[in-house]
């Protein structure tokens, strides 16, 4: 279905009746260790290679080389699909202090766009986006973003922005968020995007271990179940059957 953009994690997009809503901005929260990053990325992966949809990844907090051997692990292999011109990895660490953008670049891109402030985001990723004509891109992650801002409506309006420039670029987005941020952002963060998917990691009670819900998700139905998440070892996430 060309209005449906499948993660291909399995056990996933039959929870939303076949996939993502295309052209639509969705919030990938949790905290430390639920697979939020190996989520956004098998979703970027699996666009890649069985789709022939290409990407833009956004790296805020991790350098790029690194995250790119930690995925092998899943056999995401992101080397090569920079190297054939599929995906492209912003690496764009920020500065704590001043949250000026740093030098950016890539194997397969190199961009030094010296923006003053994080609110310049989106034409970094345009530029990306229309070098290989992407269709996904993922940002890693917001609360980098979030850590120039001390009011909710600031926040508010930049995720306001954000997620309608990456529309208008046709980009089918995941911006990961850690469950930590605090209060301050979170209705910003929960009632701008077009959905969000809740990454758990419960150590007591009926529900321990890993698991899912998907808390909010215009233009489609949507379990509002719990599910059980598993890691595959070469394979990446997994959602399970109830």
């Amino acid at each position: 279905m060309d209005d449906r953009c499948p993660t291909g994690i399995k056990g996933f997009d039959d929870l939303v009746e076949g996939g993502l809503p295309r052209n639509r901005t969705i919030l990938v929260n949790g905290s430390c260790g639920t697979g939020k990053t190996v989520f956004v990325t098998q979703f970027l992966h699996n666009g890649a290679v069985h789709h022939d949809e290409k990407c833009v990844l956004v790296m805020l907090e991790q350098d790029a080389d690194e995250f790119k051997e930690d995925m092998m692990g899943f056999n995401f292999d992101l080397q090569k699909l920079e190297d054939e011109g599929k995906l492209i990895i912003v690496n764009a660490r920020l500065k704590q202090k001043d949250v000026n953008f740093m030098t950016l670049c890539s194997d397969t891109f190199d961009i030094t766009p010296n923006k003053e402030t994080v609110e310049n985001i989106a034409e970094v990723i345009g530029e990306a986006a229309a070098k290989i004509g992407a269709k996904r891109a993922a940002i890693d992650s917001l609360s980098s973003l979030m850590i120039s801002f001390d009011d909710e409506s600031k926040l508010r309006r930049l995720i306001l922005d954000l997620n309608y420039k990456l529309k208008k670029m046709g980009l089918t987005t995941l911006i990961i968020s850690d469950e930590v941020a605090g209060d301050v952002t979170e209705a910003a963060e929960k009632y701008v995007v077009d959905g969000v998917i809740s990454l758990r990691y419960l150590t007591t009670g009926p529900d321990a271990g890993r698991s899912l819900i998907i808390d909010k998700m215009r233009r489609t139905g949507h379990s509002e179940n719990i599910h059980t998440l598993k890691f595959n070892k070469g394979e990446g996430i997994e959602i399970l059957k109830e």
